[in-house]
Formats: C-alpha cells, sequence, structure tokens
C-alpha cells in the first residue's frame, strides 16, 4: 500500500473531539448551553428517504445533532452527481453522495473528500427473478440485458463484465430508463436489469416478487464503495469542529440504529410522515435497512469503527474509474485528496454487539446468495 496520510490508528471519541475541536478554537466549537441559538448546517441527501439514509433522520431525531449545538436542514432527491456539484460549490456543507461519483468529479476539477463512510460493499449489480435459468453472470450471454445509462453502476458494467469473465459481445444490452427498469424486468422484456440490488429489492419484494442479485463486489471489485459523506477541502479546513459535529452524530445514529434496528425504523417513519401515504413504506425501509447494515459488516468497521475507510480502495477505486468512465487516465491523486479518517473512528461496537447484528441481518444475506 502507499503511504497513507489519512490511515492513522483510531482515535477514542474523546481524542478525536478533542484534537479537531482544539485544532479549530478560533472558529466554531460545540457546546451544550441552554439558550444558546443552534448553527444551520446544510446536508444534501441525493436520494429520496430510504433505509440507507435513515442514520440522518435517527440523528435528527434523537438530538445527536443538536447537542452539538447543530440544526441540520436536509434537501433530498437531488441525485448523487447533482448533490456532489452542489457541495463542491458551496450550495451545501456537507452531504451524502455515491463514493463512486467522488472520482469522477475530481477529473472534472470538483474538489470533494470522504469524511465518513456510510456504506461499504456497495449492492450495484444485475438482478434476476427468481425462476430465472441465469444462476452466474456467465449465464447473461446469449440473453437481453436491460440497463439504465444514468444509474450509478451502469458505467461499470464492462469491468464487472472483465472481472466475471462474460462476453459483452454475446449479450443484447437494452438501454432503458431507470423508472420502468423493474417493470420491464417483471414483463420479462429482458431476462435480467444492471441496478443497485437495494433499490431493486426495494422496489420488487413487497409487490410478492423474488429477486437474486449477483454483485459486482463478488467478482473481486470491492473497490466500488457506496454512499460517503463528504466536504469540500475549504470547509474542512475552515470549521473542523463543525465537520466532526456532523459525523459524529451520523455514526453514533448508524450504530443506534444497528442496535435498535424496529425502534430507528418507527423513528424514520416519524421523521418522514409522507411515507404513510404509501402501504409497503414499512416493508421497503425494513428491507433497505437490512440490505445496507448487511452490507457494512466489513472488517474495517470491526477493527477501526463505524465510517472508517481503507484508502487502498479509494486509490482502486480512482484507478477503476479513469478506465471506465472518465478515460482520462489521470494519475492517483494524494490520498488526502480523496479521503480522510481525521473525524472517524470514535464510535465502535463490542464483540457481543457484532455477533449479535451478524446474527440479526442473516435473512438479508440471503438475497445475495445467487
Amino acid at each position: 500500500m502507499p503511504q497513507d496520510l489519512a490511515v492513522s490508528a483510531a482515535p477514542t471519541r474523546r481524542a478525536a473531539l478533542a484534537g479537531v475541536l482544539g485544532a479549530s478554537a478560533a472558529a466554531w466549537q460545540p457546546k451544550r448551553v441552554f439558550g444558546q441559538s443552534l448553527r444551520k448546517v446544510r446536508f444534501a441527501i441525493p436520494w429520496v428517504p430510504e433505509g440507507s439514509n435513515l442514520q440522518a433522520y435517527v440523528a435528527r431525531n434523537r438530538g445527536y445533532w443538536r447537542r452539538l449545538g447543530l440544526d441540520v436542514e436536509m434537501s433530498t432527491g437531488t441525485g448523487s452527481n447533482n448533490a456532489a456539484q452542489a457541495i463542491a460549490t458551496g450550495q451545501f456543507d456537507i452531504g451524502f453522495i455515491n463514493a463512486s461519483t467522488l472520482p469522477v468529479m475530481a477529473a472534472r476539477d470538483l474538489k470533494l473528500i470522504a469524511i465518513g463512510q456510510c456504506d461499504y460493499k456497495t449492492t450495484m449489480g444485475i438482478g434476476v427473478l427468481d425462476g430465472s435459468p441465469i444462476r452466474r453472470p456467465k449465464d447473461l450471454e446469449g440473453r437481453k440485458l436491460g440497463g439504465a445509462p444514468t444509474s450509478s453502476e451502469f458505467p461499470y458494467l464492462p469491468a464487472y463484465a472483465a472481472a466475471a469473465g462474460v462476453d459483452m459481445t454475446k449479450v443484447e444490452l437494452v438501454q432503458l430508463d431507470a423508472r420502468v427498469r423493474e417493470t420491464a424486468l417483471l414483463q420479462r422484456q429482458v431476462d435480467a436489469i444492471t441496478g443497485v440490488g437495494s433499490t431493486m429489492l426495494s422496489q420488487l419484494v413487497p409487490r410478492g416478487e423474488k429477486l437474486r442479485v449477483m454483485l459486482y463486489a463478488d467478482t473481486g471489485l470491492d473497490q466500488l464503495l457506496g454512499q460517503t459523506m463528504v466536504a469540500t477541502p475549504e470547509v474542512i479546513a475552515r470549521d473542523p469542529g463543525l465537520v466532526q459535529a456532523v459525523v459524529q452524530g451520523m455514526m453514533e445514529a448508524t450504530k443506534f440504529a444497528a442496535l435498535n434496528f424496529d425502534e430507528s425504523i418507527e423513528i424514520f417513519l416519524r421523521e418522514v410522515p409522507e411515507m404513510a401515504l404509501n402501504p409497503r413504506a414499512k416493508e421497503q425501509v425494513t428491507l433497505s435497512l437490512g440490505i445496507t447494515q448487511t452490507m457494512n459488516l466489513v472488517p474495517e468497521v470491526k477493527a477501526q469503527g463505524v465510517g472508517w475507510m481503507q484508502a487502498d480502495k479509494y486509490l482502486r477505486m480512482w484507478d477503476l474509474t479513469q478506465q471506465f468512465v472518465t478515460r482520462t487516465n489521470t494519475p492517483r491523486p494524494p490520498i488526502e485528496t480523496l479521503m480522510t479518517n481525521r473525524f472517524v473512528g470514535g464510535v465502535t461496537y463490542s464483540d457481543a454487539e457484532w455477533t449479535a447484528i451478524d446474527a440479526r441481518l442473516a435473512p438479508f444475506k440471503a438475497y445475495f446468495s445467487v
């Protein structure tokens, strides 16, 4: 691994807060003072409210941000690319984006730094109905594969095919609008679809459909990470205390949701009352949250804490994006321009907590056993 300035020993929560807040003594510092006005923070969530971003609503509901002096205002539904651009240009202070978007933005000279990972093993993959004869990637040859060019996983389809040994000249690729992708599969207009597994499953399973997902990551593409929190270098340099507080609240909420699964779903449904209009909302959120948590059972979280990032994965994600998306052959940048573990590592799981979470998530793992 190259020399990695961003990967250091995980600090304790108290040490992390003390170090960062001490460094920003001249700037804002979170204090719990009655009567003190809360600082407004603009937070971008690229997708509609769902299980994958549930922790943001838990953080707000349980006061994790408020006790640090923050009033976090969330904006949803802009899409990962648009959210990245809005954060990079200062319309938002911090936000979520798909991690694979980050190197694309960097290649366009939009500077963003990952400050805390929220989805580790992305569910990008190929969805097939349960009765499909497609049992392995090679079985896609000679069949119709539907995909939406605007979807985050689509640009990496050639990388998946190469890693899985699929000859794409033997696959009929059908371009679809993302809004009708699952419908096309149900109507047998295509034999399989590309997509993000958590989204495909949450769309189809509550409707009584059975789906299997072949993950890109299972072919060795483990550097394709999912949702991450980002901020600009300017915000990090100017206001590290603010960044620390936002990240800290989010990671505490993530742990709460992992240990209090049902309660966190009830909190989410109260925070997003419009979800009550959808009779399948609770089932969809349950599925999305369970899948997200399943994909976060990775060694770096167990060893280093919630939000911790492996620098090597970000560098290899850069390489993959250069080869299959941006195609600019730009050399790897310094790792500190892509990600930092400065603000994470203080929220951890005990061995007993980890074992209990792993056991509870067993039903969700079955969707990815093809």
